[in-house]
């Protein structure tokens, strides 16, 4: 424990005329820990060693914006999801009923861990597994681990939250015929446990950064398979190899998949289900933009590939992945791209680093590589944008405009709008290619950041003027056009013969 120390082994005797001292391994570490109910390690040890004291997470001045208790409530949720809990009601009824046992047994001087709530997954996952009731099993699993805990003073304590959080009244929403998503961010179906980190920790960390965007996959694809079925039978929606995939399933289908012969009786549940779809939409783009910024240039086609594979298990019901998929292969065949992935040129070892990490400024050595580098990312942006916006637009039937009556007066219209945004998208694909192609390449140029801005108002317009077509307000089409013109025009020096052309048509 002293430094440069040793011991006498005086109880050894005399060994070739010394006594046996023994010196310390110089990795040699000692780890001491407390428990409070049984005193502390002597001031005189904890003086020889560094002494660490871990905070609760939720420590925070409630002040500072921080709530204590919801911090706590959001730890305990979390906790539950990964150890395969499925159903987002009962995860919360489970967290608050053991953050009510927290707070109360703290007033009785006795401690709730985590401890006690992995304890009583465990058990209640036994039970279930066991062919247990599911509200039987969840409750005598809650008293058998937290009455032991708390001891007979805490009796109390665990039949209020059984009666509270856990009895079938609380639970009575939860029905099994209810249209409930099984499938949770991190946890159900397939939660990640520490021998996935171990063995295949490149795989489990992409899957890790791909779990709220395939959560909200999920989300959309089971809302849109509740819509099919209530039009369709169940067999109708199944695979070929028949059966239904995992990631569409809840509460309703399975049971019907487990108790065929009882889904002939079904309750009526007239409830709705509210979903916000253009919400979710906005999500799962925010979403899949900040997992596609965690690929490395080593495992970037891994993310590719777990795109593909999950984008499989949601057709026909989500087209997001599949879209999202074209996006990004047509964004690294473009040469902003090319441009990012050569690092080699760079004095810095960046195997390991985000290939769009602007973090790379601080860990490499500053010269005007780096700086030309940070612009090329700074493009992924709008260079995202440009292609997203595309395929959103091939994805819409003109024909489905024009009635069969007005079919050929409206065509010759028709056809000069699709004109447009061909001459559009080669304006678009001119400026992009003037960042890393041209000579000198605008990105290594003093009016980079005056030029890139100049082009985010140009998509950025592009996208307005197409909701307002789309939606076939007019009058704001005309301004946002006009605005769109104006964005077209500032890039004449650039590109002349590409404005001339689009403003032309």
């Amino acid at each position: 424990m002293e430094p440069c120390g040793s011991i006498t082994v005086n109880e050894r005797g005399i060994v070739d005329g010394n006594p046996l001292v023994i010196h310390p391994h110089p990795n040699f570490r000692i780890f001491l820990t407390v428990n409070p109910h049984y005193g502390e390690v002597s001031r005189a040890m904890r003086n020889r060693g560094v002494e660490i004291f871990m905070l609760q997470p939720y420590w925070l001045d409630n002040r500072s914006g921080y709530n204590d208790e919801d911090v706590e409530f959001k730890d305990v949720r979390r906790f539950l999801v990964l150890s395969g809990i499925p159903i987002a009601q009962l995860v919360d009824s489970m967290a608050r009923a053991h953050t009510y046992a927290k707070n109360k047994g703290s007033e009785l001087n006795e401690h709730i861990t985590y401890l006690e709530l992995s304890h009583w997954v465990h058990l209640f996952l036994q039970l279930l597994k066991n062919g247990c009731c599911p509200i039987w099993s969840l409750k005598i699993s809650w008293e058998h681990i937290y009455l032991s805990s708390l001891g007979v003073e805490g009796e109390n304590i665990i039949n209020f939250a059984k009666t509270k959080y856990l009895s079938v009244t609380n639970l009575a929403g939860y029905d099994d015929l209810t249209a409930c998503p099984l499938a949770l961010p991190g946890g159900w179906p397939l939660p990640l446990s520490v021998r996935d980190y171990v063995y295949y920790s490149k795989e489990a960390s992409i899957k890790q950064n791909c779990m709220y965007l395939e959560f909200l996959g999920t989300q959309i694809a089971s809302h849109q398979y509740q819509v099919a079925r209530k039009r369709h039978s169940t067999t109708c929606l199944q695979t070929p190899n028949d059966h239904v995939r995992v990631y569409l399933m809840d509460l309703m289908t399975l049971h019907e998949l487990m108790f065929p012969k009882a889904s002939n009786v079904m309750i009526s549940d007239e409830r709705e289900c509210k979903f916000d779809s253009e919400l979710t939409n906005k999500m799962l783009y925010f979403a899949a933009n900040w997992t596609i910024e965690q690929a490395t240039e080593s495992d970037f086609k891994f993310y590719l590939l777990r795109f593909k594979w999950f984008s499989s298990q949601m057709q026909p019901f989500c087209q997001f992945f599949s879209n999202f998929l074209i996006v990004i292969e047509q964004m690294i065949k473009h040469p902003i791209w090319e441009y990012i992935s050569c690092r080699d040129k760079l004095d810095a070892d960046l195997k390991l680093m985000p290939l769009l990490s602007l973090d790379l400024v601080d860990l490499a050595p500053s010269n005007s590589k780096i700086k030309y580098l940070c612009n090329a990312i700074s493009c992924f942006d709008p260079l995202r944008l440009t292609y997203q916006q595309r395929n959103i637009e091939s994805q819409h039937n003109f024909d489905e405009e024009v009635s069969i009556e007005s079919q050929h007066s409206f065509g010759e219209k028709t056809s000069c709008f699709i004109r447009l945004l061909k001459s559009l998208y080669f304006l678009q694909d001119e400026i992009l290619n003037k960042f890393v192609i041209s000579t000198p390449k605008l990105i290594e140029d003093q009016s980079f950041d005056y030029k890139l801005q100049l082009y985010s108002n140009l998509i950025e317009d592009h996208a307005l003027f197409w909701h307002y077509f789309i939606s076939s307000e007019f009058d704001h089409m005309m301004i946002s056009w006009h605005c769109l013109v104006k964005d077209a025009r500032k890039f004449i020096d650039m590109c002349p013969e590409a404005v001339d052309n689009f403003l032309v048509s």
